[in-house]
């Protein structure tokens, strides 16, 4: 679907040119700074080679790695994307949030050489008292599922009893903790340890527990 498409930039706004020669609406995104400009038209190429006509529709949802956007109609022949509120409730103008977690998630993956294996943000986390608190934690991600991410993060609070960890949807967690945001991404057998120095490391056994 790229070929005759383009991507034009006029301030903090980009278009692209071409779609509707196919039938299609083009697509429009707006950026809060000149920073995010090439990560947006990262965003707009990958819709682009998609080559899923049934995407370009309002109301559709799509999952950018970890944060979805979706698409809102602006005119009879323009659709906006928008994305997920940082509380999860509602969708908003702008893609702020699925640029920056992207950028930050893939530069982590890409730093420890391992495939970019992003939750979806609707999935959930086990936590025990504390994490949402800002306390240090410790964490490990197993074989995720549909429902589950994988993750399981936890404090010094914790005391061995399972009963007393909580599940949350990663939306919250990201809310509450951004700084553990980056990290989501990373693959099942990768363990955080940020009660002192960071610590990040795979460790091959966590893979092998269900």
């Amino acid at each position: 679907m790229t070929k005759g498409i383009e991507i034009i930039t006029e301030g903090l706004e980009l278009t692209t040119r071409g779609l509707d020669m196919q039938g299609l609406p083009e697509l429009v995104v707006k950026v809060k700074m000149r920073s995010l400009i090439p990560a947006a038209k990262d965003l707009l190429t990958h819709l682009l080679q998609l080559n899923d006509h049934e995407l370009f529709q309002p109301g559709k949802r799509i999952d950018y790695g970890y944060w979805p956007i979706t698409l809102e109609a602006r005119g009879s022949k323009r659709l906006e994307l928008l994305e997920l509120s940082h509380n999860g409730n509602r969708f908003v103008r702008g893609v702020t949030l699925a640029l920056t977690f992207w950028r930050e998630q893939t530069r982590i993956c890409e730093h420890f050489g391992k495939i970019f294996t992003p939750p979806r943000c609707d999935q959930l986390v086990g936590i025990s008292h504390g994490v949402l608190q800002g306390k240090p934690v410790v964490g490990v991600r197993y074989n995720p599922d549909d429902l589950m991410s994988g993750w399981v993060i936890k404090t010094d609070l914790y005391d061995g009893n399972m009963d007393a960890l909580t599940t949350e949807h990663l939306y919250h967690l990201t809310a509450k903790r951004p700084d553990l945001t980056k990290y989501l991404a990373l693959p099942a057998g990768f363990r955080i340890d940020f009660r002192g120095q960071k610590r990040v490391w795979f460790d091959k056994e966590v893979t092998k527990w269900h």
